[in-house]
């Protein structure tokens, strides 16, 4: 959680998912729940979407989320999946324009590895 947007864990647990995406996301997450609860219609619940990720300096990143449900004692919960989809988009990216890749991506994909 630290290494991809900046938080530390108990910065995030228990809170909404929407904290960890961009602004343009942020009100549609959440409309989509309200009517998940309202009418039952599952638009991102157990399915995973692309979306601009935000991390706490306001840099944005590709990320996949996977929003989930659960039932408890104490009621309903939902929970997030999220995978950072930076490393796979750069090297589909230069699969396509292989001509394109820069010194700096490939120093940072050796990182990675």
């Amino acid at each position: 959680m630290e290494r991809v947007f900046g938080y530390s864990e108990h910065e995030v647990v228990s809170r909404n998912v929407r904290l960890l995406t961009s602004a343009d996301h942020r009100s549609r997450h959440d409309s989509y729940v309200e009517r998940y609860l309202t009418t039952s219609e599952r638009p991102i619940i157990g399915t995973g979407r692309v979306l601009v990720g935000q991390r706490t300096d306001g840099t944005g990143f590709p990320m996949e989320l996977s929003v989930g449900e659960a039932e408890r004692a104490a009621g309903r919960i939902f929970t997030g999946f999220i995978r950072d989809l930076t490393t796979q988009q750069r090297f589909e990216l230069r699969l396509v324009h292989p001509d394109q890749a820069t010194a700096a991506e490939l120093a940072v994909d050796r990182e990675v590895e």
